[in-house]
């Protein structure tokens, strides 16, 4: 085991669990708001302190804001191990060569595995070539270590087995995010309890095979009534994508009742708008699903 990974830790923290994608209100197109972070979900303990799915910002500050996120978690940057990325829409990957490099500021002296589609790899190595200056400079003046070796990248393109340890087993399945192929639903078994995170996509049989009989389903949302308040004039182009990409609360309900989970959590929601209640997210879910459900929050545990 690296050398890094210090203490298990078995709980699932949230960050930026209201995420808006395409046009905010008023058809500014990606515009950083508090509402709309982009977002990740971390499983300290459950394969060596991974996985952050979906890290990603819009401009760098925004990148140093998740990793505050995780500070405030109480997970270190040098405590990486591996990052589960699900598909490469660029809320989801655009900063995560960037995430490498503040690790690696941060002290990070062992091995992180990247795991997702491609073309991760193509990715990851424009990412981390933007900061070649500066990681150079910290080298010469700062006596660091080349961080390059560090980074190992995995791609994939079918469902499966992705990765396993003494603590955790990471398998994954192909879901439907419309043209966005392949992307992926992730699921962590551990010994204490079994968690999926079902990435970006419809409603997908697939998503409710992976997450049959687990203790903790982790699914992003969509709140149909509101979708029509996104965008400018683009705005029917914009709600064909979101039906087509995205899944509704009672969509989300479904599979998990389908699946037969203990618990769902409504991550990744769309529009992230602070008018819509949870009461609101949840009427949906409860039109299929009996059991215990949440709207996520930044720094929720659950």
């Amino acid at each position: 085991m690296p050398s890094g990974i210090r203490r298990w830790r078995s709980f699932i923290a949230l960050a930026g669990s209201r995420s808006t994608p395409g046009c905010s209100a008023g058809g500014a197109r990606g515009a950083p708001r508090d509402e709309r972070r982009a977002n990740a979900i971390c499983v300290p303990g459950a394969g060596q302190c991974g996985p952050l799915d979906r890290w990603a910002a819009l401009r760098r500050r925004h990148t140093e804001r998740r990793c505050r996120q995780l500070a405030k978690a109480g997970i270190g940057l040098k405590e990486l191990s591996q990052v589960f990325i699900t598909h490469n829409h660029s809320d989801h990957v655009i900063d995560v060569g960037t995430l490498m490099v503040l690790a690696w500021g941060s002290g990070l002296d062992t091995p992180v595995g990247l795991h997702g589609p491609p073309p991760l790899k193509e990715i990851v190595h424009d990412s981390l070539a933007a900061s070649r200056f500066d990681i150079a400079a910290r080298i010469r003046e700062e006596g660091r270590g080349r961080g390059g070796p560090l980074v190992h990248v995995h791609e994939r393109s079918a469902g499966g087995l992705v990765y396993e340890d003494q603590r955790v087993r990471v398998t994954c399945a192909l879901v439907d995010h419309y043209t966005v192929k392949p992307a992926f639903a992730y699921r962590f078994d551990t010994p204490s309890r079994s968690v999926v995170i079902s990435g970006d996509t419809t409603y997908c049989p697939r998503l409710v095979a992976l997450a049959r009989g687990a203790d903790l389903l982790i699914h992003e949302a969509m709140y149909l009534p509101a979708i029509d308040q996104l965008g400018g004039e683009n705005a029917p182009r914009l709600r064909e994508h979101l039906l087509r990409s995205h899944s509704t609360t009672e969509q989300a309900g479904a599979v998990a009742a389908q699946a037969g989970v203990k618990k769902l959590v409504l991550s990744h929601l769309v529009p992230a708008f602070p008018t819509i209640t949870d009461q609101m997210w949840l009427e949906g879910v409860r039109k299929h699903f009996a059991g215990e459900a949440i709207v996520g929050r930044d720094l929720q545990e659950v």
